[in-house]
């Protein structure tokens, strides 16, 4: 069978365990699934809004525990005449804001090769630039797709001017930027960011972030008897998770590993490793422990309470297995995925929903209480399902098909408190 990810595999007790490269995934075409029965009624312990990017044009709304959905387009171009596709997209916050990576090919007015970093509501249709600059996403590595925006007070993390520093798997080093998307100006920046996931802690002051430690400092880590990161052993420089306080841009050593995913209650944060390996890692004490869940094949989307997953998952055995639409000359269709949930430890899980490709990201936001959404005001423009997406918007960023692998990872947002 065709298995083209770089790492390894290795099939336990009916689960294929996978180890990661840029995307956390890869691409599937043969139908790997899952064991059953699932709990069907998992998803009542969670209220929330998943936000789906479906296509390049638009983002679905998606309400828990009860599974509705709205849609809602993007913003277009700067110019209809413009060639440019969303390659970054994080939130919602608190507001009901997201930000979201125009990545622009050709362009009358940014430039060709350019990006523009984008912030929208999805209640009331207000969208507005950020910040542009020179030089593309896909191609010319000025800025990752892995944007993060806070939950609260309006500030979105980047990498800036990437370069890389390690091959197979690909690890691209930048500079840390934390902008503040009401005020447009630049709050934090410190270099040696790698680009291998940002995630805030509810306060949304607190950034957790990926630089890296000598390989002496991180030994008795990547030597420990739990084998987390026992894959950066030979590395000359280990990935570790650090902490920033953006208002006093003090940073704090957490731990080794990358793509921190902050939990709901921020007491404590899911950390991987090169191997697909996860621990949970408590803030106060900063004792870990083994992380474990059915199906993962992809990114986490969000973290709950401690104790629920949120993530990109294998279809369950049985379940109805699609393929992707419209695929480039060079893959051929993939094996679409599913949004599962999961209880951590107990084995736990239940598919939220079936049926999606792995191109586009998913995000998700708590609601503990219900908000309250402003008339429309365009901008975004929601539509019913099953109503066409271009009644809403007729001037849609044209979509761009290449032939590059995946977008990068795309960090999650989650909101807690609403």
């Amino acid at each position: 069978m065709i298995l083209p990810l770089v790492g390894t595999g290795v099939v336990c007790q009916g689960l294929l365990i996978l180890a990661f490269t840029q995307t956390q995934g890869g691409y599937l075409r043969n139908a790997y699934t899952i064991k059953g029965p699932e709990t069907k009624a998992l998803a009542q312990n969670i209220r929330g809004r998943l936000l789906v990017r479906d296509r390049a044009d638009f983002v679905e709304v998606m309400e828990l525990p009860s599974l509705r959905a709205r849609q809602a387009g993007l913003p277009p171009a700067l110019d209809v005449r413009d060639i440019a596709a969303p390659s970054g997209i994080s939130g919602p916050d608190v507001d009901g804001g997201i930000a979201y990576l125009n990545d622009y090919y050709l362009s009358r007015g940014v430039g060709n090769h350019a990006h523009v970093l984008r912030s929208a509501n999805l209640d009331d249709g207000a969208s507005d630039v950020i910040f542009q600059g020179k030089g593309g996403v896909t191609w010319d590595d000025a800025i990752g797709a892995g944007i993060a925006l806070a939950p609260k007070d309006g500030a979105v993390a980047c990498v800036m001017g990437l370069k890389s520093v390690h091959s197979r798997p690909l690890v691209q080093e930048g500079r840390l930027e934390v902008w503040n998307i009401k005020r447009k100006n630049r709050m934090v920046a410190c270099d040696g960011a790698i680009d291998k996931g940002l995630s805030w802690l509810p306060d949304g002051k607190t950034l957790l972030y990926v630089s890296s430690i000598s390989a002496s400092d991180a030994r008795y880590q990547v030597e420990s008897k739990d084998g987390f990161a026992k894959g950066f052993r030979k590395w000359e420089k280990v990935p570790a998770v650090f902490s920033l306080d953006i208002a006093t841009g003090q940073k704090s050593y957490l731990h080794s590993g990358w793509h921190p995913i902050a939990s709901s209650d921020g007491r404590s944060v899911l950390l991987g490793d090169v191997r697909g390996t996860w621990i949970v890692l408590d803030l106060k004490s900063r004792k870990s422990r083994p992380a474990n869940w059915p199906g993962l094949y992809g990114s986490i989307v969000a973290f709950i309470g401690g104790r629920f997953v949120i993530y990109w998952g294998l279809p369950t055995e049985g379940a109805a297995v699609s393929h992707t639409n419209d695929n480039s000359p060079l893959t051929g269709a993939k094996i679409m995925l599913t949004i599962k949930v999961a209880e951590l430890d107990t084995g736990r899980f239940q598919t939220l929903v079936p049926d999606r490709s792995k191109s586009h990201g998913v995000f998700w936001i708590s609601q503990e209480r219900q908000v309250k959404r402003k008339k429309n005001a365009g901008g975004l423009g929601t539509v019913s399902r099953g109503q066409s997406v271009q009644a809403i918007t007729t001037r849609m960023i044209r979509r761009v098909h290449c032939c590059k692998c995946e977008p990068a990872f795309e960090a999650p947002s989650f909101c807690a408190g609403l």
